[in-house]
């Protein structure tokens, strides 16, 4: 498991909505995880895919 996937797995293991989101797709924006990665990790932790695909339409939104 890599750095980031670890970092990955301690956003969603203390999950705190905000929080997580912008952790992980932070990473993603740094190209160190990629969507189906965080989809992956995501979903041991019980969140869908839907879900994660959701919220990152709604951070691309944000940065506008």
């Amino acid at each position: 498991m890599t750095k980031s996937e670890c970092k990955a797995h301690n956003a969603f293991n203390n999950f705190s909505k905000w929080e997580t989101y912008a952790v992980v797709f932070d990473l993603m924006n740094q190209r160190k995880l990629t969507l189906s990665k965080i989809v992956e990790i995501a979903f041991q932790y019980g969140i869908s895919q839907s879900v994660i695909h959701d919220r990152r339409r709604y951070f691309l939104q944000l940065q506008k």
